[in-house]
This record gives C-alpha cells, structure tokens and sequence, in this order.
C-alpha cells in the first residue's frame, strides 16, 4: 500500500507541474496579445502634430478636415478649435437619423494631438455652450 501511495503522489506531481508549465504558457500568450492589441490600437491613430491637428490651413475651396480623423463614416458636424488653439472640439452622431450627438475632443498635448474621445465633465453638444462660455460664437 505505501508503494501505491508513493506512485500516486508522484502521478500528482507531475500532472501539478504540467499544469504549473500550461498555465504559465497561457499566460504568456495572453500577455503577449495584450500587448499586440494596445500596439496596433495606438498605431491606428496616425501622430498629429502642429497647428490645425498638423492639416494644412483651411483655404477657400472646400475640402474634407482631417479625413479618418475628424471627418469619418460618422456625421459629424460644428467643429471649432479653442481660442488658444490647443483644443479641438467636434459634435459626432454615429447615423443620419439619430439624436444622439457626442461632443468629441482632441487635445495638443507636448505637441502632439490625442484622439478624438469624449470630454469627461461634457457628454451632449448642448453642454459646450454651459461649460465653455466664450466658445459660445465660435462653436456654432
């Protein structure tokens, strides 16, 4: 009986190491694809830099602002720059039809402009003329 014993717990042991070794491997792998992930997400958003979120200066003729950027299958519309130029706010609605518009802004920071995404203390278009006063004019 204690031979019997022994092989058991020897059979335990390796299947406990077996499974030790899959579980490190799988999370390898996870970590690995985590990174992959963040990787290509932050590589979708090309890097802006300069003045107008690094587009050429609005002209005469009409032609798409930033294309993939701020203009995307979306409709968004009333897009402003803040007074200091450092900010740029746009109101997105996800189809033609529907009512519900999403302030968006990008933000100039150590030069380089962030992607578009949603002002935590401003969710509606209609917030921007409450939280930012002096825009008012500018945004509409």
């Amino acid at each position: 009986m204690n031979s019997r014993g022994s092989l058991g717990d020897a059979m335990l042991r390796v299947v406990l190491e077996d499974m030790k070794r899959k579980t490190a491997c799988l999370g390898l792998l996870c970590s690995a694809l985590l990174f992959v992930n963040c990787h290509v997400q932050h590589r979708d958003f090309p890097v802006l830099k300069g003045p107008y979120l690094g587009q050429k200066p609005l002209g005469l003729k009409p032609e798409v602002f930033a294309p993939g950027i701020v203009s995307t299958k979306a409709y968004e519309l009333h897009g402003c720059f803040s007074p200091d130029g450092k900010e740029f706010f746009t109101t997105r609605r996800p189809t033609f039809e529907g009512d519900d518009n999403q302030l968006m802004l990008m933000k100039e920071e150590d030069g380089t402009w962030t992607k578009p995404d949603q002002p935590h203390s401003i969710r509606t278009a209609s917030d921007c003329s409450h939280a930012f006063p002096q825009m008012e004019r500018r945004c509409s």
